[in-house]
């Protein structure tokens, strides 16, 4: 059964000084927010693309450098290694440089984005749980995390932590 998709406006949290997880972005209104908080790099692992709604020149026109679009589905199903993998290999070269900003995003913030972001932290070497404390103290709706038992298997399989 798949998780319904409510339209939850925008919303994030900061649970790094320079990583973010969230709602997605659904306006040029919303994309001029992040990019005032000086978001640079966009992550969307939701199975909606957020390109097709803001022009491609919108992102660049303010200064977001990088988005990826790594979809899945929110249906509680396991997520594959190889989803992860793909995550990580876009978001860790970049998340150590302090000239970057990120945001990682599902649908409504909730588990996607916050077992990507704790697989991040993980491959970064954060604990089990200082990575789980570290999001869901910087947002609690995110306690559940459904994908983090995955994100540790791939974190496991990836980078034998």
């Amino acid at each position: 059964m798949n998780a319904p998709n409510i339209d939850v406006p925008m919303n994030w949290n900061w649970v790094t000084e320079r990583l973010a997880v969230g709602s997605r972005p659904r306006t040029i209104d919303d994309v001029q927010s992040l990019a005032a908080a000086g978001i640079t790099h966009i992550l969307n692992v939701c199975d909606v693309d957020d390109a097709p709604t803001i022009a491609p020149a919108a992102w660049s026109d303010l200064k977001i450098e990088a988005y990826r679009f790594n979809p899945t589905v929110d249906d509680g199903e396991p997520k594959p290694v190889s989803w992860f993998a793909d995550s990580l290999a876009f978001i860790n070269p970049f998340l150590g440089s302090y000239n970057t900003r990120w945001l990682i995003h599902c649908y409504d913030g909730v588990d996607r984005s916050a077992s990507t972001a704790y697989a991040s932290l993980r491959a970064l070497g954060f604990s089990r749980a200082d990575a789980w404390l570290q999001i869901v103290k910087n947002r609690p709706i995110t306690a559940a995390m459904r994908y983090c038992k995955d994100a540790d298997a791939a974190i496991k399989e990836l980078y034998g932590l």
